[in-house]
């Protein structure tokens, strides 16, 4: 049965889409490995977004999502981006097209 996998390639750090040919039964760890993901023992698992345990089978059709962990707090992330984006610098523009001019 065809099962595609997508997953992070460690090495150049794309997203990979595979479409493997599994065994009947086979389970999504067993997908995954078939499609040459990097796998450790604490990989996380999902069929088509939902996450699942790594033991459960596999059915026709089925994608498989390999979860990456996240690697930095989404909190501490938007604070980086917002220091290193600085101050933006307003101009003076029109509203709307009138005449009247915003002086800030």
């Amino acid at each position: 049965m065809l099962v595609s996998v997508a997953f992070i390639d460690p090495v150049s750090g794309k997203a990979q889409c595979r479409t493997v040919d599994c065994r009947s039964g086979a389970t999504v760890r067993e997908a995954a490995l078939a499609a040459g993901a990097a796998l450790a023992e604490s990989s996380e698992f999902a069929l088509w977004n939902e996450p699942v345990p790594p033991d459960r089978p596999v059915a026709q059709g089925d994608r498989v999502d390999v979860l990456c962990p996240i690697r930095i707090d989404p909190k501490k992330a938007r604070s980086l981006r917002a220091q290193s984006a600085g101050r933006a610098v307003r101009q003076n523009v029109a509203r709307h097209g009138g005449r009247h001019q915003l002086h800030l």
